[in-house]
C-alpha cells in the first residue's frame, strides 16, 4: 500500500498488493531443523529455460519468489482481488537447490505455479522421513561433517550394468526402534546417511555417563540398508542435470552383490551392526565399492 502524507491528514494515492507466488522452508532430514543459511536457490519456466529466478531470503529464513514469467497477475492482483490460485492458467516450472556449503546433495522439482493452496511448498514425498514435513526435505551428502552424536552409513554404489556410479539411487537406513533415516547418491554415486545415535534405556542417546545396562562402549545395534534405483526413471528435468526429487522416491528396490566371489551373493538388503565407533561402509567383499542391480520397475 503507497500513501502519502500531508501535514496530519494520510491522503491515499494508491493500493498496491504484492502476492508470493512460492515460498520454500528447507528442511534437514537428520537434524530435523530448519536450514537457515548457505542454498542456492533458482527457479525457471519450464518451456522456456529462462529467466531464472534467483530466491530471497526473508527474516524468517524462508526462500521466496518474486517476479516469476507469466504471474505477474497473481503477484500484482487488482485492487480487492486476491489473485488466483491453482487457475488452469498454471504454468510450469523447475525449482533447483543447491548447497554452497555442501552440507546437502542438491535437489531439483518441477511444480505448476501458482500453487493450489496458499502457503509453502512442501516436499510431499513418498515415504520421506515424515508424512506432515514441515518443509522442502534436503538429504545428507557424502561430503557433509559428521556432527558429533551422529553415526554415518556411507559407500559408493556402481551400476552393475554399465560399471558408472549409480547417481541419485536413494538409500534407507533401518534401526529397530528409530525412525527410518535416507540419503540420496551424488552423481557419482557416493552416499552417505547421517542419522542420529540410536535411543538409549530411558530415552537417552550417547552421553558421558553410563545409562543402565552395558558399558555404552558395547553397544550394538542392527542395521538394514536398502537401495532404490532405477535409473530409467531419472530423466533430468530441463535446464538442470538432477532429476525430479518425487521420481527418486519412486524407484524400485535393488540388489547388490555382498561377495565378489564366483557364485555371486546377491541380496535386496544388506545387514550389518552398528556400534559407537559410529561409521558403517558398504562393499561388495573386498572392493571400495557396492555393486546394484537397477530394479526394471517402480515401488
Amino acid at each position: 500500500m503507497i500513501q502519502l502524507v500531508v501535514g496530519r491528514r494520510h491522503t491515499m494515492l494508491e493500493e498496491l498488493t504484492t502476492f508470493c507466488t512460492l515460498g520454500v522452508r528447507f528442511w534437514d532430514a537428520t537434524t530435523d531443523a530448519q536450514i537457515r543459511s548457505g542454498l542456492q536457490v533458482r527457479v525457471w519456466p519450464e518451456a522456456a529455460l529462462r529467466p531464472v529466478v534467483a530466491a530471497d531470503r526473508t527474516y524468517s529464513d524462508i526462500y521466496a519468489f518474486h517476479h516469476l514469467p507469466g504471474l505477474r497477475a497473481v503477484e500484482r492482483p487488482l485492487v480487492g482481488e486476491r489473485g488466483t490460485l491453482g487457475s488452469p492458467d498454471s504454468l510450469p516450472f523447475v525449482m533447483e537447490v543447491v548447497d554452497r556449503e555442501r552440507r546437502f546433495v542438491p535437489a531439483a522439482v518441477g511444480l505448476s505455479l501458482p500453487l493450489p493452496d496458499r502457503g509453502l511448498f512442501l516436499t510431499h514425498l513418498p515415504g520421506s522421513p515424515a508424512p506432515g514435513a514441515p518443509g522442502f526435505y534436503l538429504f545428507s551428502a557424502p561430503t557433509r561433517q559428521r556432527a558429533p552424536n551422529i553415526a554415518v552409513i556411507r559407500g559408493e554404489l556402481i551400476n552393475d550394468d554399465t560399471g558408472s556410479g549409480a547417481a541419485h539411487a536413494l538409500v534407507r537406513v533401518e534401526i529397530p526402534g528409530e525412525t527410518p533415516a535416507y540419503t540420496i547418491a551424488d552423481v557419482g554415486g557416493a552416499f552417505a546417511v547421517h542419522l542420529p545415535f540410536p535411543t538409549l534405556p530411558g530415552g537417552l542417546r550417547r552421553l558421558d555417563r553410563s545409562p543402565p545396562g552395558p558399558p555404552i562402549a558395547d553397544r550394538t545395534w542392527q542395521l538394514t540398508v536398502s537401495i532404490f534405483y532405477q535409473p530409467n526413471l531419472l530423466t533430468p528435468l530441463l535446464g538442470t542435470e538432477y532429476p525430479d526429487v518425487r521420481d527418486i522416491f519412486r524407484q524400485g528396490r535393488a540388489e547388490f552383490y555382498l561377495e565378489s566371489d564366483s557364485p555371486p551373493s546377491v541380496s535386496d538388503r544388506w545387514l550389518g551392526t552398528l556400534d559407537f565407533g559410529g561409521e558403517v561402509v558398504l562393499r561388495t567383499g573386498d572392493r571400495s565399492t557396492l555393486a546394484v542391480v537397477p530394479a526394471t520397475s517402480p515401488i
